[in-house]
């Protein structure tokens, strides 16, 4: 399993360095420097806005998909039979709520029919994501990969077509919407394909008594989806409905944020990855402790790293990416750098948690994460607007983090390694070092990321945090148990 794991994020993140750095710089950055700031920041509230009830969408439905054919392969027939139609009819459901909710703000972007092609898109993505989760589920790690860049590789066809073609006037953000569009629904066609070829055939039916129990099994993984939901995406709401200009600070916010969301896409990806892997081993009472250990130091370790490069040349890299831009956006991209660090965390431990049954208690410290969060966005946006959105942030996604640790510890779940954590530590402290030396002494921001890199792997590998014979084993082992 734990060569398993290894080779599918690793094709997982080349395949999604291969795609997203292209949407995300090519594409959505020139989105925003097109249609400007303002207009980029109502487009990024209204997109978050229909992120907060996506659990109705859902309703925990995909978690209960992959963890039960994780468990037992041969029932994904039939659920996908109960489950595909439910999720049709909570797509209907969610729409009703998205255009009702934004008719009863009384903005007149919030009942605009760019924000019902927002939440069209949302009801399509969650399909797909719902397909992906069986394939997920049945350890089809390959093929669940490929289909995650699938809807950004068209959209980048779509939209580079637009921008650099020569053959259209400048970008529109409707036509941004509608090209997310079409990928999506070209992405949903391909996955149904791909979805039927492996789980076999199989009869749609809506059996009311059932789908009342899958529903019931799901609200408490519907629940939880939902508070991450408001503690994850209300961030450019908040400041687009608190501060008089808010889509102008909604779009500067989205300046910071544009990094860590690509990031976060391929920590997401990784997550997939794990809650199948840990269900199934969990159920086989395998212990998990190696594949923890590995997964940290593939999406921790590094996101650390990351964080305090970022820290030291966070103005470089907003000023290479920025035409223009506020010394704002650099504190916040800070602040959201090490945010990042911990959602990483909670991505292999609330994953953990999950697969082992213990939703309960991550409902709780969900709903404690949202009071935090709300709290803190209420008080500090008025007075210091996008930093104080990204510093709720940051908090918030500490404090879930070690909660989660706290848990897993407790249940016994995982152990402590002592040692690993000493030679991380001592790693994170010479590379600050490091990039402090070479801050002050001015050096590029090229010149310090071909330097502190190779230096950075020549520590990990010298002081064991993965060793020679960890190498050995994913290359001619089978498999690690």
């Amino acid at each position: 399993m734990l060569r398993t794991f290894i080779g599918n994020l690793t094709l997982l993140i080349v395949a999604n360095l291969l795609v997203k750095p292209f949407w995300v710089f090519g594409i959505d950055l020139q989105v925003q420097n097109q249609v400007g700031i303002e207009t980029y920041g109502m487009y990024a509230a209204l997109f978050n806005f229909t992120l907060l009830p996506t659990m109705l969408l859902d309703l925990g439905i995909n978690q209960l998909n992959v963890t039960s054919i994780a468990r037992e392969p041969q029932k994904a027939s039939r659920l996908v039979a109960t489950l595909l139609p439910a999720k049709l009819i909570l797509g209907i459901l969610y729409m009703f709520v998205v255009i009702g909710s934004g008719w009863l703000i009384g903005d007149a972007a919030y009942s605009s029919i760019l924000l019902l092609l927002l939440a069209a898109n949302q009801v399509l993505a969650g399909l797909v994501v719902y397909l992906r989760s069986t394939l997920s589920g049945l350890h089809h790690f390959r093929t669940d990969t490929l289909l995650s860049i699938t809807d950004k590789l068209l959209m980048v066809f779509f939209c580079g077509t637009i921008l650099y073609s020569g053959s259209f006037p400048a970008m529109r953000i409707e036509w941004f919407v509608y090209a997310q569009t079409l990928a999506y629904v070209l992405t949903l066609l391909l996955s149904y394909i791909l979805a039927r070829r492996k789980v076999g055939r199989f009869s749609f039916k809506i059996d009311l008594s059932s789908l009342l129990n899958s529903l019931k099994s799901s609200f408490p993984y519907a629940l939880l989806t939902l508070l991450m939901a408001i503690y994850t995406w209300s961030d450019m709401l908040m400041l687009e409905r608190l501060l008089p200009d808010g889509k102008l600070q909604s779009g500067m916010y989205a300046q910071a944020y544009r990094l860590f969301d690509a990031l976060n896409m391929v920590a997401v990806l990784a997550a997939s990855l794990l809650l199948p892997m840990f269900a199934r081993m969990l159920h086989q009472k395998t212990g998990v402790d190696k594949l923890v250990r590995t997964s940290s130091i593939m999406l921790i370790f590094p996101a650390m790293c990351l964080a305090l490069f970022s820290f030291f040349y966070a103005y470089e890299i907003i000023d290479l990416i920025y035409v223009s831009f506020t010394l704002e956006s650099v504190i916040v991209f800070r602040l959201l750098m090490f945010a990042f660090v911990a959602m990483c965390c909670n991505y292999i431990f609330s994953t953990l948690l999950t697969a082992n049954g213990n939703i309960s208690i991550l409902i709780r410290i969900s709903a404690a994460a949202v009071v935090l969060n709300i709290g803190l966005k209420l008080f500090l946006i008025p007075e210091y607007k996008t930093i104080g959105a990204a510093f709720s942030a940051m908090c918030t996604f500490g404090f879930v983090s070690l909660l989660n640790i706290i848990v897993c510890l407790a249940k016994k779940i995982i152990r402590v390694n002592g040692k690993l954590l000493l030679r991380i530590c001592l790693v994170l402290t010479l590379l600050s070092a490091l990039l402090f030396k070479l801050k002050t002494d001015k050096f590029s921001l090229a010149t310090s990321f071909y330097v502190s890199v190779p230096i950075t792997v020549f520590l990990v590998f010298i002081l064991s945090i993965v060793s020679r014979k960890e190498i050995k084993y994913f290359f001619n082992k089978p498999d690690l148990p």
